[in-house]
C-alpha cells in the first residue's frame, strides 16, 4: 500500500527544501520524507545537520522552524495512532 503524505509531512519537506545546506543534502531528506520515512531518527539527522551551521542567528532561527514543525508532526502522528 502506497503512503500518504499527511500535511506535516508536506511541511517538513517544504521547510528542508529552504534549508541553507547542501543540495545532495536537502534532496536526501526530502526523498525519504517523501517516501515515507519520516521518524523520530530522521529528525534527529536533520537536526544535527542545522547545528552544525557557522552562523548562530542562522543555526537558532532554522532550529526554531524545525522544531515546531517535527513536533506538529509528532502530534499528528499520536492522534493518527491513538485509536489503534
Amino acid at each position: 500500500m502506497a503512503h500518504t503524505l499527511t500535511n506535516e509531512e508536506k511541511q517538513l519537506a517544504k521547510l528542508i527544501g529552504r534549508l541553507p545546506m547542501a543540495l545532495e543534502d536537502r534532496q536526501a531528506f526530502s526523498d525519504r520524507i517523501m517516501n515515507g520515512e519520516m521518524s523520530e531518527e530522521l529528525a534527529e539527522e536533520i537536526k544535527a545537520k542545522i547545528t552544525a551551521m557557522d552562523d548562530p542567528e542562522v543555526r537558532g532561527r532554522w532550529t526554531a522552524e524545525l522544531a515546531r514543525v517535527v513536533q506538529q508532526w509528532r502530534f499528528a502522528s499520536q492522534k493518527r495512532h491513538f485509536r489503534r
